[in-house]
């Protein structure tokens, strides 16, 4: 992990963070009050900035098409109603 101009970067929050927003489709809303960021803005930010780091940093990308992955097979096998209350 590398130091910002506000303190340490917290990669594997912001990793979370963007994948909530963009493979759970929760709003920022949601994602602030999972994480405990005071203000959507943050979160906005965060997602933001994760998204420009994955197109620039080949090794970001990969761990983060890799949980993708995951998320993938987990859906697969948990089939298309896991979500769905009632079933």
């Amino acid at each position: 992990m590398g130091r910002t101009q506000r303190g340490w970067l917290n990669e594997p929050r912001n990793l979370a963070a963007y994948l909530a927003r963009w493979r759970c489709v929760l709003h920022r809303e949601e994602i602030g009050q999972e994480f405990g960021m005071g203000k959507n803005s943050t979160v906005g930010s965060i997602v933001t900035g994760t998204a420009k780091q994955r197109i620039q940093n080949r090794q970001l990308r990969k761990r983060v098409d890799k949980i993708s992955q995951k998320f993938d097979m987990c859906q697969a096998k948990a089939g298309p109603f896991a979500n769905v209350s009632g079933y």
